[in-house]
């Protein structure tokens, strides 16, 4: 049975840490089928440039500062896997 998951991070000023979490996420889970979606919540440093270095990971970009559970419904509403 293939299993297909969507990852979605929300992410805030996360420059310093976001490219090792995505790392970390993408060899933890290089047998499944997956999609890694980070959700930008209107960040002021360097996280959105960070993001699109890794070409398999989608990145939104949102407008204003929505906080972490929008951020987090967000995601979960563009992804290919939804449920909801």
């Amino acid at each position: 049975m293939d299993t297909s998951i969507s990852i979605i991070i929300p992410a805030f000023n996360a420059e310093k840490t976001i490219s090792h979490c995505l790392k970390n996420i993408i060899d933890e889970t290089r047998d499944f089928t997956k999609e890694i979606i980070v959700v930008d919540d209107c960040s002021v440093d360097k996280t959105f440039e960070k993001v699109k270095e890794f070409s398999d990971v989608k990145i939104f970009k949102l407008k204003s500062n929505k906080g972490v559970g929008f951020a987090r419904s967000y995601g979960a509403k563009v992804s290919s896997y939804n449920t909801l």
